[in-house]
């Protein structure tokens, strides 16, 4: 599966800098490695982590807000002349 993305990239390599395919797969496959070795998975993981925490706090602000705003309107209602 991986081998795909390697191929894309020496495809890329090729078409746009003119390299030799099968050398822009070596290079793209040790730099890919080098990040993923050196903490690109973990960076990967550490945003979505925080977008976990910014999504559950807006989610809650969202609850509790639509809680004031009907329990306002419930009391709004309350309010009007009889008809």
């Amino acid at each position: 599966m991986m081998l795909r993305h390697f191929a894309a990239c020496g495809k890329l390599f090729n078409s746009l800098f003119s390299v030799d395919y099968h050398l822009a797969i070596v290079i793209s496959a040790v730099v890919i490695m080098f990040y993923t070795t050196t903490g690109g998975f973990l960076a990967a993981s550490l945003t979505d982590f925080i977008q976990s925490i910014i999504m559950t706090a807006a989610l809650t602000a969202g609850v509790v807000l639509s809680g004031i705003l009907a329990s306002t309107m419930s009391t709004s209602d309350s309010q009007l002349p009889a008809a």
